[in-house]
């Protein structure tokens, strides 16, 4: 008998989703109980709004992520033999972009080189993702109108996510 092991990477009190296991008789097993080895189980993970599944993990290894292909939000394992599996979830930055929401807020330029204008977002938080939803830029907005640097950014596509009362809008921009 081996024991089963499993579980998110998020920190606690930091749920970004849950991960749960089943046998191939579709019963459902849970981390820490035992079982034959060589089953099959399948761990499926359900991400909290927002977020996204960004790798499995299988023994400390990443065996798929977002930056090389997208991601199920199951996995399976055939031959059980005491793997530890983890799921990643991250920012999904496609959330908001197409639904229509309260948030009135305006960005400008866009495209734009290092400086990007705000206005409407006062008592938001700012997160900017690249296109693979790795969040390179944080910043709290706390005026009606706000001036944003991003020298730092390379060229490329980002997603900028505003986010406040629990309304989140994504605007998509591009820095040249």
């Amino acid at each position: 008998m081996l024991t089963i092991n499993f579980g998110t990477t998020c920190e606690e009190g930091d749920e970004k989703g849950t991960l749960v296991a089943h046998l191939l008789s579709g019963d459902e097993v849970e981390d820490g109980d035992t079982e034959q080895k060589g089953r099959t189980i399948t761990f499926t993970a359900t991400p909290n709004e927002g977020f996204k599944v960004a790798a499995w993990i299988v023994d400390g290894e990443v065996v798929n992520n977002t930056r090389s292909t997208a991601v199920s939000n199951t996995f399976t394992i055939q031959n059980y033999v005491g793997q530890v599996v983890q799921v990643e979830f991250e920012i999904d930055p496609t959330v908001g972009i197409n639904n229509p929401v309260n948030l009135n807020i305006q960005m400008f330029p866009n495209p734009f080189t290092n400086v990007v204008n705000i206005v409407g977002a006062n008592n938001s938080t700012l997160r900017v993702m690249d296109v693979t939803g790795a969040i390179v830029h944080i910043q709290e907005i706390t005026g009606a109108n706000e001036t944003i640097h991003l020298e730092q950014l390379s060229a490329g596509v980002y997603f900028f996510r505003m986010e406040r009362d629990g309304q989140v809008k994504t605007m998509k921009v591009v820095k040249q």
